[in-house]
């Protein structure tokens, strides 16, 4: 069984369509865990109302504590040899669980995951995982890690992938919320894995939303991920110090994620600033070389290597 754990804040207007997609076919074989995380909307009615029709959903109400406190308490409640991450204001694809599940163990997988589109109103962009010529699947734990820094394959989100519960369970998870801690939990799992394996499928429909905590000004979870990045590059560096230029590369894109994070509240941290242009400059040309990164990525750098404010101006103009 999957149980697919949903944290709810202010979600009204998306639960509809959220579980019109995630309520079809066979539910014998998941359990749906909706956490509403002290929503002051009608959420909360409208989930017990869901509640009512479906045997395999449970809502849990608690006070707000943010989307990884939401997480952890379903993770907690869990009764699923395997559990999924579902974003109420995303859409599974119809039976997705029942594959991943069935492919999970088939192959005797810890982790498997699958393809996903990006959608935003009438627009769709399928993102495909993309694997170096002659790879051999399944991968192990340390080849998950080296995917996953690349972005071209595995990709740093929890929502498109299915994993043992028993792994889920024994991830130290940091207090709090901050943007990056999806990439933090990825990490600690890929460390347990031995066999992490591909479904060739689109099983994930993620809305781009500009409300989203990746997509808001800069803040206090801003320089909560900046600091736990930091600590994520020394863990990588002590465990796999031959994967230390792919972590940089990684970083270089999630630091300047920051800096543009800055631009769209206007609050500038300057010792941030300071640190992480000295760390693009230092990196610059592994990153600028790097095959996995895109061009208008390594314009950004190079637009950061002189000033940030032109990587500000940057950004507007790719957007």
């Amino acid at each position: 069984m999957v149980s697919v754990i949903i944290p709810v804040y202010n979600g009204e207007k998306y639960i509809d369509r959220c579980f019109e997609s995630l309520f079809v076919g066979n539910l014998s074989n998941i359990e749906v865990i909706a956490v509403n995380d002290g929503s002051r909307d009608s959420s909360s009615e409208l989930l017990h109302s869901y509640e009512k029709k479906y045997s395999c959903l449970r809502v849990i109400d608690k006070e707000n504590g943010g989307a990884a406190s939401a997480r952890r308490k379903g993770i907690e409640l869990a009764k699923g040899d395997y559990i999924a991450f579902l974003d109420i204001d995303d859409r599974p694809a119809d039976g997705i669980y029942s594959s991943l599940e069935k492919k999970a163990i088939e192959s005797q997988a810890d982790v498997v995951f699958c393809d996903y589109s990006e959608e935003k109103g009438e627009k769709s962009r399928l993102v495909k995982n993309i694997f170096k010529k002659g790879e051999a699947l399944p991968l192990d734990g340390n080849g998950a890690i080296r995917y996953l820094h690349s972005r071209r394959a595995v990709f740093p989100f929890p929502w498109n992938k299915i994993y043992k519960t028993e792994l889920v369970r024994r991830v130290e998870f940091p207090s709090g919320n901050f943007v990056g801690e999806d990439y933090n939990m990825l990490l600690q799992i890929f460390e347990m894995c031995e066999r992490v394996d591909y479904l060739d499928r689109v099983g994930y429909h993620y809305e781009l939303t500009e409300n989203s905590a990746s997509r808001s000004g800069y803040g206090e979870a801003t320089l909560r991920a900046y600091e736990h990045f930091k600590l994520d590059r020394e863990l990588v560096y002590r465990l796999h110090p031959d994967m230390g230029k792919d972590v940089d590369n990684y970083l270089t894109t999630e630091y300047m994620a920051c800096i543009v994070a800055m631009g769209r509240n206007k609050v500038y941290n300057k010792e941030m600033i300071k640190e992480i242009k000295s760390f693009v400059r230092k990196n610059f040309f592994n990153y600028f070389f790097s095959p996995d990164v895109p061009l208008t990525l390594k314009g950004s750098a190079l637009a950061l290597v002189i000033s940030y404010r032109l990587l500000l101006l940057a950004y507007k103009i790719i957007k």
